[in-house]
């Protein structure tokens, strides 16, 4: 045992993040992703979802192909702007839109044969979820976390429990977690007096993606702008009003480069019968069996209904206790995770957040953030831990064990949690090294 901690002590965890931490993301990723999808390939089961994918996906995707074939053929020629293969008919703009218009991977599809077009679809999929890891990487190296935290906490991000349910379901929500990092990182440099130009192109290509998600990002990037701004610009001395006035102006340029695809989609949403409906159902709060389900929710892929997911790995269960022990050292991370956490409590915010119609927990992929980034700073920490944050760490897993361990209907039996609560132990000894 001796030994086991004097080697583990050895390892370098001071290691800034350079061209060999995005290599050994890329590696990891590889790896797991094998370990995770292997099953697929040797079922030949395919990643498009018997339902959306099948119905929706996979077609739109199929038919962009040739839309872009026949461009690139006839370069000169006024594309079709109506079709009647969508339905009985209908507009391509606001039709194909939503989907893949305005997905820079989806462009991707024309260097694939006609009778590929289901490899195009894992690719294009395997290809998105890639790109998350490293915007995360991008944001990190901004907070100068060290090596093996940023691998780390990359990983967690991109295999969390609400990518794991939607990347083969609805491709395209994968997009929102490449680009709130990378917005998140475009405003810090804004902050930082550096190039505005980065910050334009991404609100550009995050209204033209899908404006669905454009809305909650808003939000988001607003709320992490406001928390920044206090909690770290505002004591450098950078004047508030100016400052306010920049972004205002950074993101109306953006947005007035998206208005091509972004003003057809948004109208053709407003016309149709999902803008419509009571505001959160008239829920003032969720069903008993969904508040039980947060603590189990939180470390398995098992939803808590109305698109809760968050599925995180086991060693996020520790960034809790660790962001509230260090919240003045971590105030970001803090503030977003108090306002993740208590958001996630009431219909209100998954109404406001679904376009202010039914409660829909869809921006929930938000919290994987703040709770990636806090398992980066936790290990950048990691080996000036105390005996008191030992401490508090123990206190955590056994409240997580009791809470997750109850189900909807009080029933213990649950064979689901036994590798993610092994995991936490797991985890609470390899942080016990340390000592």
């Amino acid at each position: 045992m001796e030994d086991v901690r004097k080697k583990w002590k050895k390892v370098q965890w001071d290691n800034e993040i350079t061209y060999k931490t995005f290599l050994t993301y890329s590696v990891l990723f590889v790896l797991v992703t094998i370990s995770i999808y292997l099953l697929f390939w040797l079922r030949g089961y395919s990643f498009i979802w018997s339902h959306d994918g099948f119905n929706q996906h996979y077609p739109i995707l199929k038919e962009f192909r040739n839309m872009l074939v026949d461009f690139l053929k006839h370069p000169t020629q006024v594309p079709e702007l109506w079709s009647w293969q969508i339905g009985m008919g209908g507009d391509v703009v606001g039709s194909f839109g939503y989907y893949v218009l305005g997905d820079i991977f989806a462009y991707l599809v024309v260097l694939f044969p006609a009778d590929q077009m289901e490899l195009a679809y894992t690719t294009l999929i395997l290809l998105r979820l890639f790109c998350v890891g490293i915007a995360f990487l991008a944001l990190a190296k901004n907070f100068k976390i060290n090596h093996i935290a940023a691998v780390t906490g990359s990983l967690v991000y991109v295999f969390s429990g609400y990518l794991f349910v939607s990347a083969t379901r609805h491709p395209f929500f994968i997009t929102p977690m490449i680009l709130l990092p990378l917005l998140c990182l475009c405003v810090e440099r804004v902050l930082q007096k550096k190039s505005p130009v980065p910050l334009i192109l991404v609100i550009c290509w995050t209204l033209v993606s899908n404006f669905y998600f454009a809305y909650m990002l808003a939000i988001m990037v607003c709320i992490y702008t406001v928390i920044r701004y206090f909690t770290h610009y505002k004591k450098q001395g950078i004047p508030l009003l100016s400052t306010i006035g920049k972004l205002a102006v950074y993101a109306i340029t953006g947005f007035l480069m998206a208005c091509i695809l972004f003003l057809p989609n948004l109208i053709a949403f407003l016309g149709s019968s999902r803008a419509n409906g009571e505001f959160a159902n008239g829920l003032w709060f969720y069903d008993l069996s969904y508040y039980l389900s947060l603590g189990k929710m939180y470390i398995t892929t098992e939803s808590a209904g109305y698109w809760a997911n968050l599925g995180f790995a086991a060693i996020a269960v520790f960034v809790l206790p660790f962001i509230w022990q260090y919240r003045k050292k971590y105030p970001v991370v803090f503030i977003s995770l108090v306002l993740g956490l208590g958001m996630m409590l009431f219909p209100f915010f998954g109404a406001l957040f679904n376009g202010l119609s039914s409660p829909s927990n869809r921006w929930m992929f938000a919290v994987a953030l703040p709770v990636s980034i806090g398992v980066s700073f936790l290990l950048t920490d990691y080996k000036t831990l105390t005996k008191k944050d030992m401490r508090n760490f123990l206190i955590t897993l056994i409240i997580f064990i009791v809470v997750s361990w109850w189900g909807p209907n009080f029933n213990i039996y649950q064979p689901i949690l036994l590798v993610p609560l092994t995991l936490m132990l797991l985890t609470f000894f390899v942080f016990f090294l340390q000592f």
